[in-house]
């Protein structure tokens, strides 16, 4: 099992890393639901561009944090195609 890091350990980790691509499995427990939620999807960070949260399963979810966005981005789809070619 992998435990969470900073946002400093991150950056200190990809600083010889202009991108990084990772996918990503997540287990989730939520109160009051019978068993954890599982998701998996692939990740971008671009040391100049941001980062691509792109989730695939259990159900399709984009998100892109960047200079310009804070969250959840539906209406850009060009921009999370920037970081897939990256």
């Amino acid at each position: 099992m992998v435990s969470a890091v900073t946002l400093d350990e991150l950056q200190q980790r990809f600083t010889q890393q202009p991108v990084v691509r990772a996918h990503f499995e997540q287990v989730r427990t939520i109160k009051d639901m019978p068993q954890p939620l599982r998701s998996q999807g692939e990740m971008v960070i671009a040391r100049d561009s941001g980062l691509l949260w792109d989730q695939k399963a259990p159900f399709p979810m984009t998100l892109l944090l960047d200079d310009q966005t804070d969250g959840a981005d539906h209406q850009r789809p060009a921009a999370a195609d920037h970081y897939r070619r990256q």
